[in-house]
């Protein structure tokens, strides 16, 4: 482990804890999304809306802050207004905004499914073209999924998500626990 020079190997072996606060927050997060995904999906995006909206508010200072330094560009403003905009969404609507953000991501889905499907076809002949294709076929299909029953795939990306937030945790505490057991290994 690489140190930092402002802090010795004797302290960050004694910040194992941290690791282990992590892992079980990670671990809890993750239990939430599996117990109740939509609901944490909706609130997830209410506290994202409120985030996006702080931080248009904060961009729109920022791009009137240049104006008066004598920086001249509309499109400083249009990323702040935009993030102002969807963050409102999000925090007046989020069910609506979750479903909207599935669709698209289904949508997404389908026309990445249908490039990959045209660029096996036109791999065909050569090694690795059918693997193209049946990446193509089901990435497609997975879209047309998506976009056909939104509320399924929220709960299904939520629950993925659970699970993943959970592996993750137990990682971070077994790297928090192997630390704290090296560090009173070198100790003694």
């Amino acid at each position: 482990m690489k140190t930092s020079p402002s802090m010795s190997p004797a302290l960050h072996s004694k910040m194992w804890w941290v690791l282990w606060i992590n892992g079980i927050l990670l671990i809890l997060g993750g239990l939430v999304l599996i117990t109740v995904p939509l609901m944490a999906a909706f609130a997830w995006l209410y506290i994202f809306g409120i985030m996006l909206a702080i931080a248009g508010v904060l961009g729109l200072f920022g791009a009137f802050f240049g104006l008066s330094h004598g920086i001249h560009s509309v499109t400083a403003f249009v990323g702040p207004i935009l993030a102002m905009i969807l963050g409102v969404l999000f925090v007046d609507a989020p069910q609506q905004s979750a479903i909207t953000i599935t669709e698209f991501a289904g949508a997404l889905a389908i026309i990445g499914g249908g490039a990959l499907i045209a660029t096996a076809l036109g791999l065909r002949g050569h090694d690795g073209w059918i693997g193209v294709l049946g990446n193509g076929v089901m990435t497609t299909i997975a879209g047309i999924l998506i976009v056909m029953w939104p509320d399924a795939a929220l709960f299904v990306f939520a629950i993925f998500f659970g699970v993943q937030l959970i592996f993750s945790g137990f990682r971070m505490c077994a790297i928090g626990s192997r630390i704290h057991r090296f560090s009173a290994s070198h100790h003694s």
